[in-house]
């Protein structure tokens, strides 16, 4: 098959997809910026569409946008056009390519249904009709589509995860000592890692949970050592002086992660980590969270961000209603992985994580999303 994704050429998401799914077939990959994967995508025969570079006028250039973008796709035909990430640019893409392909595929990855705006609302209420077939990862955001546009599309409905290939470096680390990771990484050994959102927008809201652990006893803060990554998200410097300078307020020690984390460092450093703190407004399935599960960290998850596919496959994991709950859970939780009171729940996430989110799980049914020559 001749397949053209419409998708951000740095995602990890899209890479694994051709990585472990679309192996085999022609590729062509409509995006802003090759350089992350540049190696990759060479290796793999990928042909690179360069997208326009847009205005600043957000209407009238996305709509340009879209133009200049079909412009150049259209002059080849396509078996199938894959949309990851459904947002305004891409599903007008998909609509104008309509007569290129045979066959159209829409995979939604969190907020393209979870943080819709009206605009978009409107946008794929008319277009989504294009699509053959749908990915929706997970059943909350499922729920959410099925009460933005209805029943209507749901024997059209996939429910494959994207598989996580993180989840094959700790897998191959998880009988390290966690001491010898927490040296690797240049942190202290003999202190709990608190690690807190995964990003650096405001969104992951670390100000709030730092704040709880401001109120936690000074005996209990001076054994914690608190970890952000910041490796990607909005480049605001403002929040990050907030962050250090409520970080200092706490009296704990603290190391920021600003470099990009190849797959390698970034499950030693999540094999470091004792306990993840989860505290996003919204977020679909998140794959930092099924990262520190598959380590045997604990986490703490808010009720807002429900997670039926993890309780219901009984894994592990401590839900707080609200922030100020926080300092009485980590009471008596600030330990190291391996002294775990619930050292025994942790164990048994392992193994449950990596059977129901390894891509050598999950390929068998992105193979059957990709079979449009069946019938459904």
């Amino acid at each position: 098959m001749k397949i053209l994704i419409l998708g951000d050429a740095e995602s990890i998401h899209n890479r694994n997809l051709m990585k472990y799914v679309l192996t085999g077939h022609e590729i062509v990959l409509h995006g802003q910026s090759f350089d992350k994967y540049a190696d990759f995508y060479k290796q793999s025969k990928v042909t690179l569409v360069q997208a326009p570079v847009r205005g600043q006028i957000r209407l009238v250039s996305g709509l340009l946008y879209c133009f200049q973008s079909y412009k150049l796709l259209r002059k080849s035909n396509y078996d199938l056009i894959i949309t990851s990430f459904v947002s305004t640019d891409r599903i007008i893409m998909n609509f104008l390519l309509r007569n290129c392909s045979r066959y159209r595929l829409a995979v939604f990855w969190g907020s393209d249904i979870l943080r819709i705006t009206k605009r978009e609302f409107i946008c794929k209420k008319h277009l989504l009709k294009y699509y053959d077939k749908f990915v929706i990862p997970s059943l909350q955001m499922r729920k959410k589509f099925e009460e933005l546009f209805g029943c209507q599309y749901n024997h059209r409905i996939y429910g494959a995860k994207f598989g996580l290939s993180e989840l094959d470096f700790i897998e191959k680390i998880k009988e390290i000592p966690n001491s010898a990771a927490k040296e690797k990484m240049s942190l202290p050994s003999d202190k709990v890692i608190v690690s807190i959102g995964y990003n650096r927008a405001p969104e992951q809201q670390h100000l709030r949970v730092l704040e709880q652990i401001g109120r936690l006893e000074e005996e209990k803060r001076k054994r914690i050592h608190v970890v952000l990554r910041l490796t990607y998200g909005e480049n605001n410097k403002s929040y990050i002086c907030k962050l250090e300078e409520k970080l200092r307020e706490t009296g704990c020690g603290y190391s920021f992660f600003t470099k990009f984390l190849d797959d390698e460092k970034n499950a030693w450093l999540t094999k470091a980590t004792d306990l993840f703190i989860h505290a996003q407004i919204t977020d679909s399935l998140s794959a930092t969270i099924l990262e520190h599960l598959l380590a045997g960290g604990l986490v703490f998850n808010p009720c807002w961000i429900p997670y039926p596919e993890l309780t219901e496959n009984g894994v592990f994991y401590i839900e707080y209603k609200t922030f100020d709950e926080l300092p009485g859970f980590l009471h008596d939780c600030v330990e190291l992985k391996e002294q775990s009171r619930f050292l025994n729940e942790l164990q048994k996430n392992q193994k449950r994580i990596y059977q129901l989110f390894s891509w050598n799980a999950i390929r068998i049914k992105w193979k059957q999303v990709m079979n449009f020559d069946e019938p459904d």
